[in-house]
């Protein structure tokens, strides 16, 4: 058996291109010759979007014959009942602590979200399960700490301690910057992130994931969301006197990005000598020349600080005039790392 794993559509009213990645999906299961779309929550942005926009989610999802299956997130934790029709082939999990369910001889799991440690969710679970279903948070220190924000964290905390053993394959949704992939002893933890570019954490190309059960063996490869839009990040020092140069290396960067779906976040810092006045005008004359290139652009200059204000400290000048005989690019590093703390001790 072939299945598609995503998470995290967050679809809302007024966000059609949110609903044509979930219509691509759709449309795109036989290309990737799959049996069954699993949606590991949060498939809706709250519980009203849900309301609105279930007569058009239950029209896309009937453009299939393959099974969808959904989980409830903790932003469409009440969207889901027996009640509503979301479609004939479409397969909501939403029986507390779990629910199970069987498809083409794979023996699948569900665990909605709730309001409780995932590790009281699982007490009773059968054994020699192929795939669970869940949205919460992994508490992995090799990358929690980077990706999520404390607010995420209290999301049905799952520790990796409770997860080797538990199924072949766990499909997570909650985490939407990125897809990452953990290995528990024999159990593959995945989340495949936003399939759609929810905000300018969600950088690089959005995938899904084509999982394939066969016989014993388990295999699973990211496919691009080929129709969403993707974040580039990038962050630029600017050092005292170069301004221009900065703006010259900007245009170069974004001159060299070909592909139309990309939207760019560009986060200046450092030091300048120029006003204020000056600096914002160059940024603006950059903003108006590669506008029409990007669906989305922005340039953050929240970070830069006076140069003059920070030579005022008679240590920080001392430090500056002693690099004067040093080569440039090596000078320009030495600052890059040097000027940020004397900045931060003098506040």
């Amino acid at each position: 058996m072939r299945l598609i794993h995503t998470a995290d559509l967050h679809l809302k009213k007024g966000e059609k291109n949110r609903l044509e990645v979930l219509r691509w999906l759709i449309n795109n299961l036989e290309r990737f010759g799959a049996d069954a779309l699993i949606i590991a929550g949060d498939l809706f942005d709250n519980d009203t979007d849900a309301n609105i926009l279930r007569p058009e989610v239950r029209k896309i999802f009937q453009n299939t014959d393959a099974k969808v299956i959904i989980i409830p997130g903790n932003h469409d934790q009440h969207s889901y009942s027996y009640d509503y029709d979301y479609g004939e082939n479409v397969v909501q999990l939403i029986k507390t602590p779990f629910e199970s369910y069987q498809l083409a001889g794979i023996k699948m799991v569900g665990i909605p979200y709730q309001e409780k440690r995932f590790i009281e969710c699982i007490k009773d679970l059968p054994e020699e399960i192929d795939l669970l279903v869940a949205h919460g948070t992994l508490y992995d220190k090799t990358f929690i700490f980077n990706y999520i924000d404390d607010e995420e964290t209290r999301y049905m905390p799952v520790y990796p301690e409770s997860l080797s053993g538990l199924a072949r394959y766990i499909a997570l949704g909650h985490i939407h910057s990125r897809c990452i992939e953990k290995k528990y002893g024999d159990t593959f933890v995945v989340y495949p992130g936003s399939p759609s570019a929810l905000d300018i954490k969600c950088v690089g190309k959005r995938c899904v994931y084509l999982v394939e059960f066969r016989d014993g063996d388990l295999k699973m490869e990211t496919v691009e969301v080929e129709i969403s839009p993707y974040w580039v990040t990038r962050e630029f020092f600017l050092f005292p006197g170069a301004e221009a140069k900065l703006i010259d290396e900007i245009r170069e960067f974004l001159s060299g990005i070909k592909d139309k779906r990309v939207m760019v976040h560009l986060d200046i810092r450092g030091f300048s000598e120029e006003s204020d006045r000056n600096l914002k005008s160059r940024v603006e004359q950059l903003i108006r020349e590669f506008k029409g290139k990007f669906s989305d652009f922005r340039i953050d200059t929240d970070k830069v600080q006076s140069w003059s204000q920070l030579l005022e400290n008679r240590i920080v000048r001392n430090f500056v005039q002693k690099t004067e005989g040093i080569e440039f690019n090596l000078r320009m590093k030495i600052f890059e790392i040097t000027l940020p703390i004397f900045n931060k001790l003098l506040e």
